[in-house]
Formats: C-alpha cells, sequence, structure tokens
C-alpha cells in the first residue's frame, strides 16, 4: 500500500471518531459532509507530496498546487439554485388534474435515471412524482457541530502537515456553511428514490427524509454491485443515508469487508439483474481461448485521467504515469483500438491510430480480445461476454477479497510494476498469455450483476412500495 492511500485510511478513521449522532434520525453534520472532508484532506495531501503540477481550476474541495502553496481565503455562493427539469414540468401539469394518496420524490437525473424514469412512465396514474430541487440542509446544534467539525479540521491539518492552517479550516467551514438553511427543511413527500449518494446534493434530501421518518431507497449503477470495490466511498457513498439499497447481482456477506462499511447500519438490500448484462453475458460460464496474434482486433478500455480532481484511498494514479502506460499499450505491434472514456477531457496522443469514441455497448462484440486496466462498469460489461480478457492490475483500485479471486479465474491477470519497463511488462505478459493457454471461467457476472429472482430495478421498487 501506498504513502497517499495509507494516510488517506488514517484520516478516514479520524473522520468517523468525530461522527456524534449514530442513527439518521439526528443529522450529523460531519455525516453529511463526510465524502467532501475525504477528498479536501487526501486532494490536499496528494498534490502536495506529488511532483508534479496541478494547475487545472480549483473546484472545492478539489484543489490545485497553487492553493496548496499558499492558501487563499475563498469565498462560497450561498445562492445555490436548481431548475425544474422539462420532463418534471410536464409531469407535474399533467398530474395536476389528478388525485393521488401518495406521493414521492425523485432526486437528480444523472445516476439510474434510466430506471427511474421508466419507474414513472410505469406508475404515472398512481403516484404523484415531485422533483426534489431542495440544497440546504438545517442542522440541529450548528454552532456544537461547526464547533466539532472545526476541531477535526485542526487534527487532520496536523496529520497532513499544514503549517498555516487558519485558511485550510476556514474554507472548508464557508463551504459547508453554504448548505446550511437557517431554518428546518422539511420533506414534500412519502418517499424519496436517489441513485448514488456519493453526490452531496442527494446526501443532503436523503439526510432530511430520514431524520423525518421517511423511507429512502438508493439505486445502484455501473451493471455490477458497487461492493466488489471494497474502498471507503463504497460504504460512506452508496451504501449509507438510505434505509433500501436495490443492488445488482445476488447476496454477499457483507462482513468480509474491510474498508466499504457504511456510516451507519447497513439498509435493507435487494437484489436485481443488470439488463444490459443479461443480454451479453448468455450463459457464458466458459470462455473461448484464441491465440492472440498481431490481426487479432483487440479493444484497450482504459479509465479517465483525473487531472486535479484525485482523492484517496485506492483511486487513481497520475496522469502522467497514466499516460505513459497508455503510450506503452497503443505502441503495441497488434491490431488495438483505443476506447475514449466518455467524461475524458484529455484527448488521446494524436498518434494513435484507431481512436473509438462510440457507446462502448455499440461496439463491444465487433472485437474478439480485451485489454482492461480498470474494474468499472467497462469491465463488468467485457466481462459478461465470452471474450478474453488481459487484466492489468496498475494498483488502482482495492477490490474485495472475493471478487477478486473471480476475476483473476475470469481473466489473465497481471501485476504491473509502473516502476519498471512497461513495454517489457506488456509484451510478456502477452507472451505467457499465448503460451500458458489456460481455461478461463466466468462465475464473476452471476454473483456480482445477476440475481437469482431475475428481477428488475422497477420490479423491486414496486415491491417495496407496494409493502411501505
Amino acid at each position: 500500500m501506498n504513502k497517499a492511500d495509507l494516510k488517506s485510511l488514517e484520516i478516514k478513521k479520524l473522520i468517523e471518531t468525530f461522527i456524534v449522532y449514530k442513527d439518521y434520525m439526528t443529522i450529523d453534520l460531519i455525516g453529511i459532509f463526510f465524502h467532501e472532508i475525504m477528498i479536501y484532506a487526501t486532494n490536499f495531501y496528494i498534490i502536495k507530496n506529488n511532483k508534479k503540477t496541478y494547475i487545472g481550476k480549483i473546484n472545492f474541495p478539489f484543489l490545485n498546487n497553487e492553493y496548496v502553496k499558499e492558501i487563499p481565503t475563498l469565498n462560497f455562493d450561498d445562492s445555490i439554485r436548481r431548475k425544474t427539469s422539462t420532463i418534471h414540468k410536464i409531469i407535474k401539469f399533467i398530474q395536476f388534474f389528478f388525485p393521488f394518496s401518495s406521493s414521492i420524490d425523485i432526486e437528480g437525473e444523472g445516476n439510474a435515471f434510466f430506471e427511474k424514469k421508466i419507474f414513472i412512465v410505469r406508475n404515472f396514474f398512481k403516484y404523484k412524482f415531485n422533483q426534489t430541487l431542495n440544497t440546504k440542509i438545517f442542522i440541529k446544534d450548528k454552532p456544537g457541530q461547526i464547533h466539532n467539525l472545526q476541531i477535526l479540521l485542526e487534527k487532520i491539518a496536523i496529520v497532513i502537515d499544514i503549517k498555516e492552517k487558519d485558511d485550510f479550516i476556514l474554507n472548508f467551514i464557508k463551504y459547508v456553511n453554504s448548505y446550511i438553511s437557517q431554518k428546518p427543511v422539511l420533506s414534500k413527500s412519502d418517499i424519496l428514490i436517489v441513485g448514488s449518494n456519493t453526490n452531496l446534493i442527494s446526501r443532503i434530501n436523503s439526510a432530511i427524509y430520514l431524520s423525518q421518518g421517511k423511507k429512502v431507497i438508493c439505486i445502484s449503477h455501473g451493471e455490477h454491485s458497487p461492493y466488489v470495490i471494497d474502498e471507503p466511498s463504497t460504504g460512506y457513498g452508496e451504501f449509507s443515508y438510505c434505509s433500501d439499497y436495490i443492488n445488482f447481482g445476488r447476496e454477499l456477506d457483507y462482513s468480509q469487508l474491510k474498508y466499504a462499511y457504511p456510516i451507519m447500519k447497513l439498509p435493507t438490500v435487494h437484489y436485481r439483474n443488470s439488463k444490459i448484462i443479461k443480454s451479453y453475458y448468455k450463459n457464458h460460464k466458459n470462455i473461448k481461448y484464441i491465440n492472440l496474434k498481431n490481426s487479432t482486433k483487440i479493444l484497450y478500455i482504459p479509465t479517465i485521467f483525473s487531472g486535479n480532481a484525485r482523492y484517496g484511498p485506492f483511486r487513481d494514479i497520475e496522469d502522467d504515469l497514466y499516460q505513459k502506460w497508455q503510450n506503452s499499450i497503443m505502441s503495441l505491434d497488434y491490431n488495438i483500438n483505443y476506447k475514449v472514456h466518455p467524461k475524458n477531457k484529455n484527448e488521446p496522443q494524436s498518434n494513435y491510430q484507431k481512436i473509438v469514441r462510440k457507446n462502448l455497448k455499440d461496439i463491444l462484440n465487433k472485437y474478439d480480445f480485451y485489454l482492461l486496466d480498470y474494474i468499472s462498469t467497462a469491465s463488468a460489461l467485457c466481462v459478461a461476454t465470452d471474450k478474453p480478457i488481459i487484466y492489468f492490475n496498475l494498483g488502482q483500485r482495492n477490490l474485495l477479497k472475493e471478487a477478486k479471486e473471480l476475476l483473476k479465474k475470469r481473466t489473465f491477470w497481471v501485476d504491473i510494476d509502473l516502476n519498471k519497463d512497461l513495454s517489457f511488462q506488456i509484451n510478456k505478459a502477452i507472451k505467457d498469455f499465448n503460451e500458458i493457454k489456460k481455461s478461463y471461467v466466468n462465475h464473476y457476472t452471476e454473483k456480482y450483476s445477476l440475481s437469482e429472482n431475475n428481477k428488475s430495478a422497477i420490479d423491486i421498487l414496486e415491491e417495496i412500495l407496494n409493502k411501505t
């Protein structure tokens, strides 16, 4: 484990000791901003202890070299505004003419938007649907909780060796204050449906509903269970601040988690199918073996460049090193196509001859072989096929032990030392793949993407609501 990961875990443990309220009935300020505190502290540490210059614009709590070198005094807009989407304006207009006994709030249009949209269509005349526009949270004993946050930030400043810590502390407190309401915020509906609670606004509204005894249903995304990644952000982001969680795959033994446990108690977990994964899988337990040749159609699917939006633990590597790695892959004398990440702000190198920009779901079956170096939605899709995969482990994620074991049976797993000759390691991996000719089997997809009950997220949502 590298120094940044160790320091990040130290910071996580410190934050946990400052959470005052141990259930959702009283809103805990540090619990709400757990993710942002982690970003702020670990991003500062990573930038401070890296030779690379991070010149990207400050997107607080993500920082840059200028901020770390001489912490400025920042101010934050206290008037965050959200607008009703066009689709919700239409829903509101039509539903105005119908009486409803129950209402549901829908949070955000990002993660799980498709499932939420289908659910609305199927239940349009059963529930009144509202879009949450609130961005503020009311904190009881605000002076006391702000003081508690201040003490935590002082201790974090010591942990990451900040000498002039006043503005480091003050800036974060002002950032937090920009989200605090001066009067209680009331929930408008009986139920709140959200995507990922790693999003601050989703977490704020989820906390409000839970504190008022309401049900919050969180829908997972990414086409496989987020718990294949045993990392803190999975626990405090995905499994926290919800009463029910609709997961992919099959029941897990959560006692095996080392880092990804939630802030409070586990929600009630429901398991469902990934429709897109099921369309690729088709009982592909046994994987086709092909000899990797110069003519083989290969798709390389890297992840996004992080820029200065880095935080720990286990998240990423610096862009320059990742670019060097990608150059080593793309300089191979093989028929390799480079799949551009849809959210990438960095353009791939101009000397890459074969660049693919189409949606991965539309082109995946056109290739015979996949090269992966990150666990994500893309990896879940590739694993579900019967095509061979070389997985280059760059040390960017911390996998659940069981998930790692299943991936090693499904893929040709290669541990890479980024401090050594990259081209040599890649060529050796391909040579070993061809010579070893081992058999591969896929138990990962059924475990983490496909449920035994064959239900969709919509089916489970309706079941939960019918029991409410």
